[in-house]
């Protein structure tokens, strides 16, 4: 009797063993998390930017939000070519906060990574995002440029890689990462149990970036184009009067309260407050002094900077012999080919040559080659 009951037990062993075994093997890598409402023009390309990466261990929960257009017919077919892709379905649009949350919450890679339904991942972006978090176990989440969709160039924001920087960031209410090209730890996130804020729509990921580095994770940023941002005006007017609001909000509530009162801001403008804030931190120690005070020499004018607009960003470029910088972005620097009073060519060391012309005491692009 003793022999069969041991025997019984070995065979529940090894059935149990393998059936756990089997769950383990079958627990992706990754997990790519995409919320999407009535984006069917721009959802294709940006299902098979996920589907043609060279790293191929990973889940797609895509979440459709009640779109009334054609994306749950898009989203079927592709489910039925590729058996990585779940597909959850709203019956009713609840909005991107409850998606996003709703696909945390389905995850079970090791990874999380997010994706828009506009934006189009380069092919080498989960391979390159993986090793870096394996081999850097101290970052929460890793990002990278966000590239233009004509020429893979980066656009001029969110280029920061120094993670005290993209830190300080945050608190001079810039948002210092792109979300739909992050990569987050999945294990991070349940252990402070973070997710999307509903107090902040439209600016949903401010706050989770925060709560991130307030439970101690670092945040980092990879210094390459792998994901294309595909800038457009699909969004209703009211989503970018929401964003406004609660992106003053979020700077207000989260950031300032922690340095002062409001009345201790009341009129002051950006070059001041971050310089109210550089004082203060000397004591409450939020972020890095010093990577604080870098940044708060960027956001205050230069004294010898003359104003630019172009047709991706505003800034001044500061001037040094036959160089040029811009100000709020140091690292993009050009040589200077010509100069004249009315007129300047410059050669971007990653962008190619732009010509610039003068209208009153502003620098106006005017030709790029």
């Amino acid at each position: 009797m003793k022999k069969i009951i041991l025997f019984v037990l070995f065979v529940l062993f090894i059935v149990v063993g393998g059936f756990i075994g089997k769950k383990v093997l079958e627990r992706p890598a990754i997990s790519v998390v995409m919320s999407t409402y009535n984006r069917a023009s721009f959802l294709p390309k940006s299902i098979e930017s996920i589907l043609n990466q060279t790293f191929t261990d990973f889940e797609f929960i895509i979440i459709n939000d009640g779109s009334p257009d054609e994306t749950d017919k898009i989203l079927n077919l592709f489910a039925k070519k590729d058996k990585r892709i779940r597909v959850i379905t709203n019956e009713q649009n609840k909005g991107l906060i409850y998606s996003l949350n709703l696909g945390l919450d389905l995850a079970k890679g090791k990874y999380i990574a997010r994706m828009d339904d506009d934006d189009v991942s380069m092919p080498t972006r989960f391979e390159k995002q993986y090793a870096y978090m394996e081999a850097n176990p101290d970052v929460a989440v890793v990002a990278s440029w966000v590239g233009r969709p004509d020429n893979k160039r980066p656009w001029g924001f969110q280029n920061e890689t120094d993670p005290e920087k993209l830190k300080v960031l945050m608190y001079l209410n810039t948002v210092p990462i792109s979300h739909p090209a992050s990569f987050l730890r999945r294990d991070f996130l349940e252990k402070h149990n973070i997710r999307y804020s509903y107090d902040y729509k439209a600016a949903e990921d401010r706050k989770f970036w925060l709560d991130i580095a307030d439970a101690g994770g670092k945040i980092s940023n990879i210094p390459e184009v792998l994901l294309l941002f595909r800038l457009h005006n699909s969004n209703p007017k009211e989503y970018y009067t929401d964003q406004w609001k609660n992106l003053n909000k979020f700077f207000q509530q989260e950031i300032l309260r922690r340095f002062g009162t409001e009345q201790d801001f009341k009129g002051l403008d950006k070059c001041q407050i971050s310089k109210k804030m550089l004082e203060r931190n000397k004591t409450l120690n939020y972020v890095s002094q010093s990577a604080l005070n870098e940044m708060v020499i960027q956001i205050c004018p230069p004294e010898n900077g003359e104003w630019v607009v172009h047709s991706n960003w505003k800034d001044y470029f500061v001037f040094n012999d036959n160089r040029v910088c811009r100000h709020y972005a140091p690292r993009e620097c050009a040589n200077i080919i010509n100069k004249t009073d009315d007129t300047l060519t410059i050669k971007w060391e990653r962008w190619g040559t732009e010509i610039f012309e003068k209208k009153g005491s502003e620098w106006h692009l005017l030709l790029t080659k």
